[in-house]
């Protein structure tokens, strides 16, 4: 297996056999409505570099900005067409309407339960949800 950092959380996972995942995409700059940036500054060509990447896969953690990179996914949509987006299954679907939003159909979005594996390709990975916090300790309540 081949870790490669982009920036921010953006990882990509590639396996021997040559399963690719993105995870946590955010190359797009302006993420948390304009307001971050990368630095040191982008270089130009990363978001073309990773849309003309075979993505068999996407995992998104959580509805962050950070980490889900609205054009960046929607352009995956369209230039991958048999990649799939793993979500963690969360109470709310806003992540899950948000990745359906970006193009991908819904048969291409699977929610996967908490503490559970799943098999994709050669991969077997296992989904950890923290989808519940607790109002006193994390100051939100959801």
């Amino acid at each position: 297996m081949k870790l490669q950092w982009y920036r921010s959380a953006t990882v990509g996972i590639f396996s021997q056999a040559g399963t690719s995942i993105l995870c946590d995409p955010l190359i797009t700059d302006g993420a948390f409505i304009g307001s971050w940036f990368h630095w040191p500054p982008l270089e130009g060509f990363e978001f073309e570099d990773l849309i003309k990447r075979k993505w068999d896969g996407i995992y998104i953690s959580h509805f962050h900005a950070d980490h889900f990179d609205r054009k960046l996914v929607a352009a995956i949509a369209r230039s991958n067409p048999d990649a799939r987006v793993f979500l963690p299954n969360y109470m709310n679907k806003w992540l899950l309407r948000a990745v359906i939003n970006c193009g991908f159909e819904p048969n291409r979005v699977f929610e996967i339960e908490n503490n559970s594996k799943f098999s994709f390709k050669d991969f077997v990975i296992t989904m950890f949800v923290a989808d519940y916090c607790n109002p006193q300790i994390c100051g939100a309540l959801i």
